[in-house]
């Protein structure tokens, strides 16, 4: 009995050994549970730190796009109201203020300035006939229009310079063979090879690009009606100027420029994104096609493009 109760005593013994080991095995892998717990919350904290910190950035991104929103509608209203006034200030005209520089030539007031003189202008017609002024500057002087006189004085060296108002019947319309349709949208128009204008501007192209060094895949046609005006204005102002329009055709290349950054534009070639040549910083346009292939656009099927451009070139020299 006593050998059997010994027995029973050491299975005991080792049960609860077994016993502490699983209760001991239990409670690490409860402390590793709640090491896990506790860092998933820490994670959890952070996550929900970093969401607030993303919902208030987003909150004043959202604050910020809807004022520039309501900024973007506020000038949206304020050019629409200046257009229609000066709509309703030039009629059916086109009216250009102009200053006499020192060698006699007229030099156009940029369109704010002059949008200043006509509207005093306006006033000074329409009302009684006193000596409005305008005051205006531009940088770094300050000037001032008597319109009695029609005089701007420089405030700062009290010199005087004459002014006048020359106003040009808008009368300038697109070319008939450009789609009507079409007109108010800046784009490129393919040419079809039966129209005789694809005809003229091929030859024009072929009689300085031999053959051999060039096909022509497509012809396209610029259709952007704010370049196409001012064009026809610096033709109308040449002529009341010089007595005479020279006028030509050349070709210009854009080198890694796409060229719609150009006819898309409401300037064409701008002289202040131009580089600097032989002759200085301009546009260099050329009388032979392969000479401007030399500077033409690389396009992405493996082609390449060139202007041909209308240009007035005032005096020449060969």
């Amino acid at each position: 009995q006593l050998e059997d109760s010994k027995q029973r005593t050491k299975d005991l013994e080792r049960k609860l050994r077994e016993s502490e080991e699983r209760c001991i095995g239990f409670q690490r892998r409860l402390a590793e549970e709640e090491a896990k717990n506790a860092e998933h919350e820490e994670n959890k904290t952070q996550m929900e730190e970093t969401l607030d910190e993303l919902n208030r950035k987003l909150k004043g991104k959202k604050e910020d796009l809807a004022f520039q929103k309501a900024a973007n509608i506020q000038l949206l209203n304020q050019k629409d109201a200046i257009e229609k006034k000066y709509q309703d200030i030039r009629g059916g005209d086109f009216i250009s203020w102009e200053w006499e520089d020192d060698s006699g030539r007229w030099q156009v007031y940029g369109d704010v300035t002059a949008h200043q003189i006509e509207r005093a202008w306006k006033k000074h017609t329409e009302g009684p006939r006193g000596n409005v002024s305008v005051h205006f500057s531009l940088a770094p002087h300050d000037y001032v229009v008597h319109l009695q006189e029609m005089t701007q004085t420089n405030l700062a060296y009290n010199r005087q310079r004459a002014i006048r108002r020359d106003v040009t019947p808008m009368s300038i319309r697109p070319p008939t063979r450009w789609n009507r349709d079409d007109v108010p949208k800046d784009r490129l128009v393919r040419l079809d090879e039966e129209e005789q204008e694809y005809d003229d501007v091929k030859k024009t192209f072929e009689s300085s690009m031999p053959r051999p060094m060039a096909l022509v895949r497509k012809i396209e046609r610029v259709q952007n009606l704010t370049l196409w005006q001012n064009y026809e204005m610096a033709k109308l102002r040449m002529a009341r100027r010089n007595g005479f329009v020279a006028e030509t055709e050349a070709f210009h290349g854009t080198r890694e420029t796409k060229p719609d950054k150009i006819f898309l534009s409401e300037t064409g070639f701008n002289i202040a994104k131009a580089r600097e040549g032989v002759w200085g910083r301009g546009s260099y346009f050329a009388e032979r096609a392969a000479y401007s292939n030399a500077y033409s656009h690389p396009c992405d099927d493996n082609t390449r493009q060139i202007f041909l451009a209308k240009i007035l070139t005032g005096d020449r020299k060969s």
